[in-house]
């Protein structure tokens, strides 16, 4: 029997993904370029009868119904070459990791690819979660006031690898237009899957009309997971990535005080307000399989290209490279 599943790139992301094809007793035809990975991968589901292991596209497409869907967990410098062998091959559906591309130049082209005859789902499971809810809520429950900036900062998570979820969840607090970026970045060497391309770090300020910013920093120097704050007239909301995080806020009777007496009055302690992840990452993958209806999928697709746009365009910007040029990212 054919299947109407492909997943491209099965490392420690794409094996997470090909366990949720499992436990929905979805066959699934992987390819994988790695000997070595595919040998172990056939030990790991040495049970299951489901799954076809296989080095090339050619290779796999012999397993598959002559209309399927992908998941591309691949190199993101081969995003774009990758995407048009799937359009040309019989894909109708790509589940579309980050980043999207390397380069604006294909980027823009990745975009124009999108149709209803091959819809785009980008892989950005924060947009299932009940966090930006959460979020919300407390704002009003304590009357913070309006949001001032976002500040994302943390260790080696790949400015650019990570840096879209920050600023793709960040996004959904800000209602204005981008007007300036600026920052400082560096790169290494040291993603242990790749030494070939860049593992981005440093500082990126996005700052709106309405003088709201959003303000990403990691460095290559650290092991920290991240955290963020979420600064407000009348409070902060500090969070890390284990869910633990606090509430500072002033009391109202102080909140006629002139803007200079700075002080913290109360803290709430909080948990669990971004949630399971793996429970709105599945949220993320049952999109891309169940969903039918073409506009959700186009309204979910351009939201996230705004995300993934602003952050290559910055460092386009900031490190001075051409649009055309690709910015070599793992």
């Amino acid at each position: 029997m054919k299947s109407n599943y492909l997943i491209i790139g099965c490392g420690n992301h794409g094996s997470r993904i090909l366990d949720i094809f499992v436990k929905k007793k979805l066959p699934v035809v992987v390819v994988e370029k790695n000997q070595e990975r595919i040998v172990e991968l056939k030990i790991l589901y040495s049970s299951n009868h489901q799954i076809i292991f296989v080095d090339s596209l050619e290779k796999g497409l012999v397993h598959l119904n002559d209309r399927y869907s992908c998941v591309l967990s691949n190199w993101a410098n081969d995003r774009f070459s990758e995407l048009i062998r799937l359009k040309n091959n019989g894909c109708n559906k790509v589940f579309l990791e980050k980043p999207f591309a390397s380069s604006i130049k294909d980027l823009d082209k990745i975009n124009n690819l999108f149709s209803k005859n091959f819809v785009l789902v980008p892989s950005l499971p924060q947009n299932f979660s009940d966090f930006h809810v959460n979020i919300k809520n407390l704002i009003e429950k304590y009357n913070l006031g309006d949001l001032n900036y976002i500040i994302h900062f943390g260790g080696a998570k790949g400015l650019m690898n990570n840096g879209i979820h920050y600023l793709d969840t960040s996004l959904k607090f800000i209602n204005s237009e981008l007007v300036k970026t600026v920052g400082f970045i560096d790169t290494a060497n040291i993603n242990p899957r790749n030494k070939e391309s860049y593992f981005y770090d440093g500082n990126i300020i996005f700052k709106f009309k309405d003088g709201k910013s959003i303000n990403i920093s990691m460095s290559n120097q650290s092991m920290m997971n991240n955290y963020t704050i979420y600064n407000f007239k009348f409070g902060n909301i500090i969070l890390n990535e284990n869910d633990l995080g606090y509430l500072n806020f002033i009391k109202k009777s102080n909140r006629e005080l002139p803007i200079t007496r700075t002080r913290l009055d109360e803290t709430v302690i909080l948990k669990n307000i971004y949630g399971n992840f793996l429970e709105y990452f599945e949220k993320n993958i049952d999109f891309f399989i169940y969903e039918k209806d073409i506009k959700k999928f186009k309204n979910y697709f351009e939201k996230c290209f705004v995300s993934q746009r602003y952050l290559l365009n910055a460092v386009h910007k900031i490190t001075n490279t051409s649009i055309d040029q690709s910015l070599n990212i793992t």
